[in-house]
C-alpha cells in the first residue's frame, strides 16, 4: 500500500480549485485570494487563501486556518486521518482496495520483569478501523494466535520493574510516547 503523503494531498488539492469546486467565489486580494468565511456569518470576505503556500485562514481570528486537510476536517467534523484518507482516495493517490486491505502497522512485545518474552500484540488497521491480535510463541517457535493459558504481564515491565512510580497509559502507543518524554510507563494488554 502506498503510504498517505500529506504533501502529495495538498499538492493534489490546490485550495482555490478545492473551494471553487464547492461553489465558493474567490476574489484577488493582493497576493492572496479572499472569500466569505465558510464557518461564520460573513458579510465581507474574511477568509484569506494563499495558493502558493497552500493555506487558508480566517482573518476574523475565530475560525482558524490551515491546509485543505484542515478545511475538510473543519467542514465535515472528520478526524485528520479520515480526512487525509478521503482526499487521498478522491485524488487517486491510494486505491480503495489498498485502503481497505488489513495491514499490520505495529507490533508490541510484552516481557516479564527478567526480559523474557511472554506475548505479543499486533496492531492491524483496515481502512479507518483498527484491531489488535494477541499471540505468543510456542516452545517450538511457532506462532500461537491466542494468549489463553499465558500469565499476562504489563507492557514494558522489564524496563520499570522495582521502580516506585510508573505512569499508566491507555495503549502501547501512548506508553511509547511517554517513554520518549522520559517517563516510565505501562499499560495492560487488551
Amino acid at each position: 500500500m502506498n503510504p498517505i503523503n500529506r504533501d502529495a494531498i495538498i499538492k493534489a488539492y490546490p485550495l482555490d480549485v478545492y473551494l471553487k469546486a464547492q461553489g465558493v467565489e474567490l476574489v484577488r486580494d493582493g497576493k492572496e485570494l479572499s472569500c466569505r468565511c465558510l464557518f461564520h456569518d460573513d458579510k465581507h470576505p474574511s477568509m484569506g487563501v494563499n495558493v502558493e503556500k497552500g493555506v487558508w485562514r480566517c482573518r476574523s481570528g475565530s475560525c482558524g486556518g490551515g491546509t485543505v486537510i484542515d478545511l475538510l476536517m473543519r467542514q465535515s467534523g472528520m478526524k485528520c486521518k479520515d480526512a487525509m484518507h478521503k482526499l487521498a482516495l478522491d485524488a487517486k493517490l491510494i486505491s480503495k482496495d489498498d485502503y481497505e486491505k488489513p495491514r499490520k502497522v505495529a507490533s508490541y512485545e510484552y516481557k516479564d520483569a527478567h526480559g523474557r518474552s511472554v506475548m505479543k500484540v499486533d496492531r492491524i488497521e483496515c481502512g479507518d478501523r483498527k484491531k489488535f491480535a494477541q499471540w505468543h510463541e510456542a516452545e517450538n517457535g511457532q506462532r500461537v494466535n491466542s494468549v489463553e493459558g499465558i500469565t499476562r504481564v504489563l507492557y514494558r515491565m522489564e524496563r520499570w520493574a522495582g521502580k516506585a512510580e510508573v505512569a499508566l497509559a491507555e495503549g502501547e502507543k501512548n506508553v511509547e510516547a511517554l517513554e520518549r518524554l522520559g517517563y516510565d510507563a505501562t499499560c495492560n494488554p487488551g
